[in-house]
């Protein structure tokens, strides 16, 4: 028979089934376990809990007590026991005997959590942020210098070492010593070159640089506009069909394209495109923007 509902507990009142008669309660539990009943067996004259059963398997008090300190201090309680007091009782028997079912594995003992559920965790201490030190300027990067071409180190008239021909992939290099270059105060940077290539690139550290292209027609097939047409991207800034010989003004006069970038994946990056004759070029200067 039906007597009372709780939450998700409904509450029944009837006789044991081994016989004796005793006045049981039982508690079906209709979402977690809808197939599964738990019997609390009471004593009639003192109201206190007789053993319990779960699925036919009865545990009595004295059993559950030396197994489990914790249900000892509950049951040393004495609290009649009411319908939510039931509810509660169940609630930890249950849990009782799914640990149960686990201490062979953890040697016979149940760990219990000392946590404090309530206490906020502890935020993590902000990190400050560098600065830079009062009265001491960031360290300037140097300026980058090629030699395109060259198979040593060139000193210019200013001091300026440049390194010799490297960062270049494919193509081939020259040299013309004896030549006579105008339109320049470095006439040394044009007196070799790298031909034929696909791309430039150098490591760098992220940020705005000024990248200076240093070009000059010197090979001797070529006599005219138009013999020597290349497109070149340069961190991604296009310059479509190049004639060295139209932005000079003919053979053997430099000229300096000009790039303003900003490196953000730790290189620079030239590619070299041939549309008439090969690209070519003599040099290449990175200054850092600052």
């Amino acid at each position: 028979m039906r007597i009372g509902k709780h939450g998700n507990w409904k509450l029944e009142a009837g006789n044991s089934e081994d016989g004796t008669s005793r006045p049981i309660i039982r508690l079906h539990d209709s979402i977690f376990m809808p197939s599964v009943f738990i019997v609390l067996s009471c004593s009639q004259t003192s109201g206190r809990l007789a053993y319990l059963c779960f699925h036919r398997k009865c545990l009595t008090i004295d059993t559950v007590i030396k197994r489990h300190t914790a249900f000892l201090n509950i049951m040393k309680t004495k609290i009649s026991i009411t319908l939510g007091q039931i509810l509660i009782l169940a609630a930890l028997t249950l849990g009782l005997v799914g640990c149960m079912s686990e201490t062979s594995s953890n040697g016979g003992l149940i760990q219990m959590s000392t946590a404090d559920t309530n206490t906020p965790a502890a935020a993590p201490a902000p990190v400050p942020a560098a600065n830079p030190v009062a009265g001491i300027p960031p360290v300037a990067q140097p300026v980058i210098r090629i030699k395109a071409g060259s198979a040593a180190p060139f000193k210019d008239s200013n001091g300026n070492l440049w390194v010799g021909d490297q960062g270049f992939s494919g193509g081939d290099t020259i040299e013309h010593p004896d030549l006579t270059i105008t339109n320049t105060t470095e006439p040394g940077i044009y007196l070799s070159e790298h031909y034929g290539m696909g791309s430039f690139s150098w490591p760098l550290p992220n940020g705005k640089y000024v990248v200076k292209l240093h070009f000059c027609e010197t090979y001797e097939g070529i006599t005219g506009p138009g013999q020597r047409v290349f497109s070149f991207s340069v961190q991604g800034k296009d310059f479509k069909d190049f004639d060295v010989w139209v932005k000079a003004g003919g053979p053997y006069k430099a000229y300096v394209e000009t790039v303003p970038v900003e490196v953000t994946d730790g290189k620079l990056l030239i590619t070299f495109t041939a549309d008439v004759q090969n690209p070519q070029i003599n040099g290449i200067e990175i200054f850092p923007q600052n």
